[in-house]
């Protein structure tokens, strides 16, 4: 089974969103609509992004101490318990 929410995943969605925002004119029907969406979604990705950076640098931070039980971050890989 594989891990759904990736940063993959976020990236696709992003690209999306704006392949949606490009398609719309201006003045075209649920252009504020959309806008508003894109909004919300940079938002959300925004704090995912913060998020991933913290557990990255807690890594880093292990990394420094010369441990040799690494354990990446689930949520980073998306699979297993990141051993």
């Amino acid at each position: 089974m594989s891990a759904r929410n990736t940063p993959t995943d976020l990236s696709f969605i992003l690209f999306e969103a704006l392949e949606r925002v490009n398609e719309l004119e201006v003045g075209d029907e649920g252009f504020a609509q959309e806008i508003a969406r894109a909004r919300a979604l940079t938002s959300l990705a925004s704090q995912i992004v913060a998020n991933n950076q913290t557990a990255l640098r807690a890594l880093q931070l292990k990394d420094d101490a010369v441990s040799a039980d690494l354990v990446i971050p689930a949520m980073l890989i998306g699979e297993g318990d990141g051993r």
